[in-house]
């Protein structure tokens, strides 16, 4: 079995339809993990690190972005929360997601709450820029290694989460599959996919694309990508990932390479004479 795909095409103006409620419920539970993993760490640097964190978000908060009447949000925390009782944050963290998401724009376009379509910059935006400033609030709160740690953890806790159980991938096949339809509108990518490894080179991203303004290069890749190393382990246990370049830390692309433990003896990362190659050859047979 060989699988060579090229998709060169990514679509800027591509839209999501969103549940406004979810949509920061999701946001809010996301923000309570992260309050948990920091007391966990040190309970007292809490009041503090809220405090920080919520002059911070106002600072942010463009008056011109947000809703011209008030939205009433149903939310819903998980047990124990920590941000259930924090009402001040919560408020500033509403009016932050609809800043960052330019709501204004979309407020006179649809009727029913549980089904708005944002622009896909508008859509991450909203999504990513609160961890970005809640993980660059904590590196200002306490030596940097000790917080990238923490942060790497609460990573890593979104793909160990009862909401997370991505469906089985039996072979490398499935997952090229998948990642190509998950992929086809946000990633300039070339696949090659025999039954021991998948060669995946992403050379334009959208998600770094519309986030580029972010400096923090470093607290970029561990929200986002450093989970690629755990998500595909939840798929098939006997996947293996290498990568040694990654756009969101700079790099001219990303290099993924998925090996099949059941087949490979030995992982080690293609050469880089092997990509070329292996990109000669995907891009030779779509152009055909």
């Amino acid at each position: 079995m060989h699988l060579n795909v090229y998709n060169a095409k990514v679509d800027e103006n591509q839209s999501f339809s969103i549940n406004l409620h979810t949509y920061f419920t999701d946001r809010m539970n996301h923000t309570d993990r992260f309050l948990h993993i920091l007391s966990d760490y040190n309970s007292s640097l809490l009041p503090t690190f809220i405090e920080k964190f919520q002059i911070k978000l106002k600072s942010l908060i463009n008056p011109d972005y947000l809703p011209k009447s008030i939205k009433n949000i149903d939310l819903s925390f998980n047990a124990n929360s920590i941000l259930e009782h924090q009402e001040e944050l919560i408020y500033t963290l509403e009016k932050a997601m609809f800043s960052f998401m330019h709501f204004r724009e979309y407020e006179g376009s649809f009727i029913d709450a549980t089904s708005v379509s944002l622009k896909f910059d508008h859509h991450y935006r909203g999504i990513f820029l609160g961890e970005y400033y809640m993980a660059q609030t904590l590196c200002e709160l306490i030596p940097r290694p000790e917080a990238l740690e923490l942060i790497k953890r609460y990573t890593r806790g979104y793909y160990v989460e009862p909401d997370f159980s991505p469906k089985h991938e039996a072979s490398l096949e499935d997952h090229a599959q998948n990642s190509i339809r998950g992929s086809a509108l946000t990633h300039q990518a070339l696949y090659h996919c025999d039954n021991k490894r998948l060669f995946f080179k992403v050379e334009r991203c959208l998600y770094g694309e519309v986030i580029q303004d972010l400096p923090d290069n470093e607290l970029k890749y561990y929200l986002e990508c450093y989970g690629d190393y755990f998500n595909h382990v939840q798929k098939n246990e006997n996947f293996v990932l290498t990568r040694t370049k990654t756009i969101m830390k700079g790099d001219d692309c990303c290099d993924f390479c998925y090996h099949d433990k059941r087949y490979i003896e030995e992982i080690f990362h293609p050469s880089e004479s092997e990509w070329q190659q292996k990109e000669r050859e995907v891009k030779h047979i779509s152009k055909d």
